[in-house]
C-alpha cells in the first residue's frame, strides 16, 4: 500500500525493516525464554524439574504462545482492508502506471523532435 500512497516503490526498505524487527523480536524472544525458565526454578543438571519449572515449561509451550497470537489476531482485526479497499487500491495503481506510460511517450516524443530540430 506504500506505493499506492506515495508513488514510490519501497519494497528494499520495507523488507529490511521488517527482516531487522524479526531478528529484534527473535532476540527478545530467546532472552525472554532463558529469564523466565530461571524465574520458575528450571535446574538444567538436575535429574527431574521441580513442580514450578515443569509449570513455568508448561506456560512457556501453551499460555504465553496462545497470548501472543490473540494480541496478534486482535491488532489484524482492526486492519479495515476488504475487498473493496483493495479494488480501489489496484484501479488507483493502474490510473498511475498509465499515467506513467503516458507521460514517458511525450517525453520521448518532445525528445525526438529536439533532436530533429537541432
Amino acid at each position: 500500500m506504500a506505493n499506492g500512497k506515495t508513488g514510490k516503490r519501497i519494497t528494499g526498505i520495507s523488507f529490511s525493516g521488517n527482516l531487522f524487527f524479526l531478528k529484534l523480536g527473535l532476540a527478545i524472544a530467546g532472552a525472554m525464554v532463558g529469564f523466565l525458565l530461571s524465574w520458575y526454578g528450571y535446574d538444567a543438571s538436575a535429574k527431574a524439574q521441580s513442580a514450578s519449572a515443569m509449570n513455568g515449561i508448561m506456560l512457556l509451550f501453551t499460555v504465553i504462545p496462545g497470548v501472543g497470537y490473540l494480541i496478534t489476531a486482535g491488532v489484524v482485526r482492526l486492519l479495515k482492508v476488504d475487498r473493496e479497499l483493495m479494488k480501489q487500491i489496484q484501479d488507483d495503481l493502474e490510473k498511475r502506471r498509465t499515467n506513467y506510460r503516458e507521460l514517458s511517450e511525450l517525453q520521448e516524443l518532445n525528445a525526438a523532435e529536439s533532436v530533429r530540430k537541432a
